[in-house]
C-alpha cells in the first residue's frame, strides 16, 4: 500500500524536473531557430534562386477577382548548387517582376514577353506549397541567354 501524499511528492518531483528542463529544450529551440535564420540570410548573400529551367507551359489569367493575377508559368530545370528546385507551377501577379537579361543590360518587361521554351530563373515570394511540382508566387522572374 502507498503512503499516503506519495502520489502528490511524485507529482512535484515530476514538476521540479521538468521545470529543470524546460530552460534547456528552450535553448535547443531558440538556437536552432536562430540557425535556420543564420542559414537563411547566407543563402540570400549567396543570391540563391528557387529555378532555374525552361517555360514548358503558360496560362494566363482569364479574369481574376482581385485583379492581381496575370497568369502562370510552368517551370522545368535541374536542380542545381544554387537553385532549391527542378520544376515549379509560377503564379505571376502584378507585384512580380519580370527582367529580360539577354542584352547587355537588364530591362524591366511585361508578362507578354514570356514564351514557351524561354529559360528564365525565378525567385519566389511567400509561402511555397510543397507539392511536386512546388508551387508559389514569383518576386521575380529573369529571362536568361
Amino acid at each position: 500500500m502507498k503512503r499516503p501524499g506519495a502520489m502528490a511528492l511524485s507529482s512535484v518531483r515530476f514538476l521540479l524536473f521538468a521545470c529543470y528542463l524546460f530552460p534547456f529544450f528552450f535553448a535547443h529551440a531558440l538556437a536552432l531557430t536562430n540557425q535556420r535564420e543564420w542559414s537563411d540570410a547566407a543563402a540570400q548573400e549567396k543570391e540563391e534562386i528557387d529555378i532555374r529551367g525552361q517555360i514548358t507551359n503558360i496560362r494566363r489569367a482569364d479574369q481574376d477577382v482581385d485583379n492581381r493575377l496575370l497568369g502562370a508559368i510552368l517551370i522545368e530545370g535541374v536542380k542545381e548548387a544554387d537553385t532549391r528546385f527542378d520544376k515549379a507551377s509560377v503564379r505571376v501577379t502584378k507585384e512580380t517582376r519580370i527582367f529580360d537579361e539577354r542584352e547587355t543590360e537588364r530591362k524591366q518587361v511585361s508578362f507578354d514577353t514570356l514564351k514557351t521554351g524561354q529559360k528564365v530563373s525565378a525567385q519566389f515570394v511567400g509561402p511555397v506549397m510543397e507539392s511536386y511540382p512546388v508551387q508559389a508566387n514569383a518576386g521575380e522572374i529573369i529571362i536568361l541567354k
